[in-house]
């Protein structure tokens, strides 16, 4: 599914389908996270679970991949839904608007493929190509580690052109903002960022920002585009993107980036000054720069408490894993019953459903722990729910428990036949 073999184990459980028509039916995705294993292998419980409302929309937005014979390349975002995302996304512009986006120089090791070996004016220049040293902390470039090299011949991919419109070295040769290119594909802070003020050229390893004039005319400044990206949406945003270690590039370019004022801009700007002189010094994060930076980008995205909670718990994962942040169902559920699902909402997130219980059809919320199979409508399952729900003749909006398939309900006509036969051959037999 994805274009690098380093990624993280995907697991996909896919149900039989009759007919060759594509399927509509809503689909559980779920992500399980390496530190809350032990916990799932006791209890089952997930890191996260979220719904795609619409499997066909797969097959719509899928892309094929560059490096490969990949043909169905699919995202899907677990930390916040894609209903979150998309209500970010449409209050926002997209970072590419505001700013030129590019990996750094290659170097590259095959001298047949360094295209500008014999240019007749090459220069020594400061160069930055280990970015997990020179960038260990955001807002703090380490230049112990930079090297020099005879730019362009050196190079197998300066981001040198004849055509001045598409020369990219002058970005490389200013200030610019650096981010490292690569990052664990797993939950936590994944970000780090900096701004580069001594005009160092950079390697691939990073990823190079730097704002477009019109944006620096609206103050837009390079420290607003990196408290922008060290911040909890950019680095949930990567996060969904990182199917591998490089994070991709279609991610960067479209980036929410939050509509700011002049004033939000110059407090961001002194905000990340601020921080900047405290790492100088090795000292933390100034308490009110970091307030400042929460204050002013929660209320330009315009986030919902429960959104800024989610951000906020995968921003600090590293520190304090959390077993899981989906809702956990009711704790007392033992009356055991049966039913069948009449018919789902994704979009509200409910499902309706008949049980033997009840006179009624009960509409509930679809909750983290209900598996993909259940999101259809005539299967047949049995579960649990409260007593006291029984006993009021209606289950409310709690969030049910585990489901399981009514037994041979999951197989095709012709595979409970052969069920049925292979049983009545046993009895035969035994009689």
């Amino acid at each position: 599914m994805f274009p690098d073999a380093t990624v993280n184990t995907i697991v996909i459980f896919a149900r039989k389908k009759v007919s060759e028509a594509k399927s509509d039916f809503a689909a559980r995705v779920r992500i399980l996270q390496k530190n809350t294993l032990p916990k799932f292998e006791e209890s089952g419980i997930f890191t996260a679970s979220e719904i795609i409302s619409d499997q066909s929309d797969w097959n719509e937005t899928s892309r094929k991949s560059r490096c490969s014979e990949n043909t169905h390349i699919m995202d899907f975002k677990l930390i916040l839904p894609d209903s979150s995302w998309n209500k970010i996304q449409s209050r926002c512009t997209n970072l590419s608007e505001l700013a030129e986006i590019f990996f750094g120089a290659e170097i590259g090791k095959n001298i047949n493929r360094k295209r500008w070996i014999n240019y007749p004016y090459p220069k020594k220049v400061n160069w930055l190509s280990r970015a997990k040293n020179t960038i260990n902390k955001s807002f703090a470039v380490n230049y112990d580690f930079a090297e020099t090299i005879i730019y362009p011949n050196s190079l197998r991919e300066p981001l040198k052109n004849k055509n001045p419109l598409k020369d990219k070295e002058h970005f490389l040769a200013g200030k610019k903002i650096l981010l490292t290119s690569n990052a664990n594909p797993s939950w936590g802070k994944r970000i780090k960022v900096a701004i580069e003020r001594r005009g160092y050229y950079a390697s691939d390893s990073f990823i190079v920002i730097v704002p477009k004039s019109e944006a620096e005319k609206s103050f837009i400044t390079k420290e607003v585009i990196a408290a922008v990206l060290d911040w909890k949406v950019s680095n949930a945003w990567i996060t969904e993107h990182l199917k591998h270690p490089k994070i991709p590039m279609r991610a960067m370019k479209n980036l929410p980036f939050p509509y700011l004022n002049e004033v939000d801009c110059k407090e961001l700007t002194q905000a990340v000054c601020e921080i900047e002189t405290a790492v100088k010094k090795s000292e933390d994060y100034p308490i009110e720069a970091r307030q400042s930076i929460d204050r002013i980008l929660k209320a330009a995205y315009q986030l919902e408490d429960e959104e800024f909670e989610r951000l906020r718990l995968i921003y600090e994962w590293d520190d304090n894993p959390q077993i899981t942040i989906d809702k956990q169902p009711e704790p007392d559920m033992r009356w055991k019953t049966t039913g069948v699902v009449e018919s789902i909402d994704p979009e509200k997130e409910t499902i309706t459903l008949w049980i033997s219980d009840f006179d009624e059809l009960q509409t509930v919320p679809i909750s983290p722990s209900m598996p993909g199979w259940l999101l259809r409508p005539e299967v047949a399952f049995r579960t649990v729910i409260p007593r006291a729900c029984v006993r009021k003749r209606k289950l409310g909006n709690i969030l049910l428990g585990k489901f399981y398939p009514q037994d041979y309900t999951y197989l095709t006509e012709d595979e409970l036949f052969e069920k049925l036969t292979d049983l009545l051959s046993v009895e035969k037999t035994e009689a």
